[in-house]
């Protein structure tokens, strides 16, 4: 059991030294950094939301009173029309009462129009802002996936990490387990070294005793033959000269076994000892070294066990306080995306009331433009009687009429709003009306039974004297006895589209136009048209002037 705990403890802290985890304490800053921004990034957005939904709020209420007020000038047209279904007894005050409630309907139309398109406009902006702030907040959420992700990498990456170096020290722990049986190895070589030359030293020993028995034998068997030939040259008196020669003869084997058992012996020594006295020097080297080696190998892996464990707690305490505010990461993004869902879901709702009460809006603004087409309808008829009666009269010329406009209930006196229309021809052709907002421009032909060719005819406008347009007639355009041509504008060519589908259609009398180069006629306090023939000689004129005058009762 304590072997397996120090090997798992040599697992965790071995090869640290290859990988560099100093830098875990700044990541672990940057990291709280980031999540800091990301919070007060998060606050900035919630207060723009929150400022966005007040502005539309307000934004809503003005649209309200606008709705209101205009739902007012609704009841108020078509008061005006049920006066206006009302037989009158003069022709000529008819005539000034139905141009009168005509330009007011017609300044009315154009403030309804404008203010319908300036709702249109800031709704498109509303929708455009929430698809900007929609847009954010996907980038916001893919961003915070993306960190979620790195930051499971980086913890995957440590787990690597942890693995590798414990995968290490059991190598580690392998290697030590081989030095240290390289050691025990080079111990029984040492001792069995230690026997064999013990043994040899041994054997030497009996051989030099065992050589030291032969020469004292030897000794022995000189002496002998000594007393022996003595003995007998003292009784034969060194007569037999065979028995010296053999002697002589034994004298020189003795000699030459001897000097050989000395040489053989010897070198037999000398071998010994020289290949003993190299082993014991070459095991010498080996012990000292594999001492130490092994001295060096263990201060080593226990210094390095030391600095590994230490730095394995740091990581520890590390990656648990890493761990830690990651689960409260968890916990405030999960807030805040229930806020954020809250607040989306809120938004949605006020959203889909807006748009209920855009189009209840649209609805009556439809309603208001049918109904003022419908007066228009009504008054070219009776315009149409009244250009019939004037050729009767032969009063057609110029004529001029004055609206009494009510100040308002603070002053003492009223305003006088002076509209001034002036209309000549030469010809049958004349230029029927032109529309303050400059939708179009009616030309008349009042011959009852002549048509006019009106190519390459042109009409010159001119707006408070600086701004002049030019239209020239296509080619092949021809104007039917007692029938109008009207030439619009693109926008008045829009608006006279949309007014037609609630309509059954347009008037067979009528031919129509569109002047695709400008966008509209133009508007101003006095503006003049004319109207060319294809020679530059001028037919027909047509001048609208506005004059305001305030007068105290």
């Amino acid at each position: 059991m304590d072997e397996n705990n120090k090997n798992d403890n040599t697992v965790v802290t071995y090869q640290r030294r290859d990988v560099q985890l100093d830098p875990a304490p700044s990541y672990t800053s940057s990291l709280i950094v980031n999540l800091r921004q990301l919070q007060n990034d998060f606050q900035t957005q919630y207060q723009h939301d929150r400022h966005a939904l007040n502005e539309l709020n307000e934004r809503l209420r003005h649209f309200v009173d606008r709705v209101q007020q205009l739902e007012a000038q609704n009841a108020k047209y078509n008061a005006q029309i049920i006066s206006t279904r009302r037989p009158t007894p003069d022709l000529n005050g008819a005539d000034i009462e139905w141009n009168e409630r005509y330009l007011h309907l017609q300044s009315d139309l154009i403030a309804v129009s404008h203010g319908s398109i300036d709702f249109g406009l800031e709704v498109e902006m509303y929708q455009l802002q929430t698809a900007i702030y929609q847009q954010l907040i996907e980038v916001e959420q893919q961003w915070k996936d993306d960190r979620r992700s790195k930051l499971e990498q980086e913890c995957n990456q440590t787990a690597l990490a942890l693995n590798s170096l414990r995968a290490s020290n059991s190598d580690l722990g392998r290697e030590v387990e081989t030095f240290s049986a390289a050691r025990n190895d080079a111990s029984q070589k040492y001792l069995r070294l230690t026997q064999d030359w013990s043994r040899m030293k041994k054997q030497s020993k009996e051989w030099a005793l065992n050589m030291q028995m032969l020469k004292n034998q030897v000794a022995f068997y000189k002496n002998l033959r000594s007393h022996s030939t003595r003995g007998y040259t003292s009784t034969a008196g060194g007569t037999i000269d065979v028995k010296q020669f053999w002697t002589s003869e034994l004298d020189k084997v003795v000699k030459s076994i001897r000097r050989d058992f000395e040489q053989l012996y010897g070198t037999f020594n000398r071998e010994m000892a020289g290949y003993y006295k190299t082993q014991l020097e070459e095991l010498q080297i080996e012990v000292e070294q594999a001492s130490h080696y092994q001295s060096t190998d263990v201060e080593t892996y226990t210094l390095s066990q030391q600095t590994l464990q230490v730095e394995y707690e740091k990581v520890h305490k590390i990656y648990s306080y890493e761990k830690e505010n990651y689960m409260k990461l968890e916990a405030t993004y999960a807030k805040i995306e229930s806020e954020y869902h809250s607040i989306q879901q809120q938004n949605g709702e006020r959203l889909e009331f807006l748009a209920k009460d855009l189009e209840n809006f649209q609805d009556n603004v439809m309603q208001v433009a049918c109904d003022i087409e419908e007066m228009r309808r009504k008054k070219i008829n009776l315009e149409g009687e009244i250009i019939v009666y004037r050729h009767l009269l032969d009063s057609y010329g110029v004529y001029e009429y004055t609206v009494h406009e009510p100040s308002p209930p603070t002053t003492t006196g009223t305003l006088t709003r002076r509209f001034i229309v002036k209309s000549q021809k030469k010809g049958s052709v004349g230029i029927r009306e032109c529309p303050p907002d400059g939708a179009y421009i009616s030309l008349m032909n009042h011959s009852p039974d002549k048509v006019i060719e009106l190519s390459k005819w042109v009409l010159k406008r001119r707006i408070d004297g600086k701004v002049e347009l030019r239209y020239t007639v296509p080619d092949g355009v021809r104007l039917q006895s007692t029938c109008e041509l009207r030439i619009f504008s693109k926008q008045g060519a829009a608006i006279a589209k949309s007014s037609t589908k609630n309509r059954a259609g347009t008037s067979p009398t009528r031919q129509e136009l569109i002047n695709k180069e400008i966008t509209t006629w133009g508007s101003g306090n006095s503006t003049e048209t004319f109207l060319l023939n294809q020679h530059g000689e001028e037919k027909a004129m047509f001048t609208q002037s506005i004059a305001v005058a305030s007068n105290d009762i």
